[in-house]
């Protein structure tokens, strides 16, 4: 991957367009701490990764919400909408790669885990390979995020089936696994109790 002043040349797409059926909440909108909600602070440890463009990709309901608050989303931030979120997480990958692009690689994260770290994204960033993707493990478990090249990323962006299950998706492509420093990378946070495991209190 090509370096620019020190710092990984990526983009990157928080997916954000689930119905967060079982939180009743938009879970990037839950807050991290008191001044900081899920989708500031992941924008923000992108952006000190050296990420060049961060897509946020919500659906309907959860612009709306958004419109309703201010967030400290920086200048490198897009936030747009999924109309056929329904269709899963594939179709939100799509449609954040038609923001981005395909310049480079792409790191995908989902917006229920909040603890993303730069050292776990500068990792994959020197694992990742010219035509395959790369994720963290933490005692033999895949977590979060998952970067894909911008081979993977073009062949995503052309798919014609907007319902594919990424996952699968890419096993077709070689994969690189990175060791992560904590079980973080494992965390999804789909429930209020979920939330209040982690933070001690329940959301409001």
């Amino acid at each position: 991957m090509n370096i620019s002043s020190g710092k990984y040349d990526f983009s990157a797409l928080v997916l954000a367009a689930g119905s967060s059926s079982r939180m009743s909440f938009p879970k990037f909108l839950l807050q991290f701490d008191s001044h900081t909600t899920f989708a500031e602070k992941i924008c923000k440890t992108l952006s000190d990764s050296g990420c060049k463009k961060t897509v946020v990709v919500v659906n309907k309901e959860g612009k709306k919400k958004l419109e309703e608050r201010k967030l400290s989303f920086g200048s490198c931030v897009t936030v747009t909408v999924n109309e056929n979120n329904e269709a899963g997480r594939f179709s939100s990958v799509q449609k954040g790669l038609e923001i981005t692009g395909v310049v480079g690689p792409v790191l995908i994260h989902n917006a229920d885990n909040p603890f993303i770290d730069t050292g776990t994204v500068e990792l994959l960033c020197k694992s990742l390979t010219d035509r395959g993707y790369a994720f963290p493990v933490f005692e033999g478990r895949g977590g979060h995020p998952v970067i894909i090249s911008s081979h993977i990323a073009l062949k995503i962006l052309n798919e014609n089936s907007n319902d594919r299950n990424l996952k699968e998706y890419l096993t077709q492509y070689t994969c690189s696994k990175v060791n992560a420093v904590n079980g973080n990378i494992l965390v999804n946070i789909n429930t209020s109790e979920d939330y209040e495991r982690y933070f001690g209190k329940l959301h409001k």
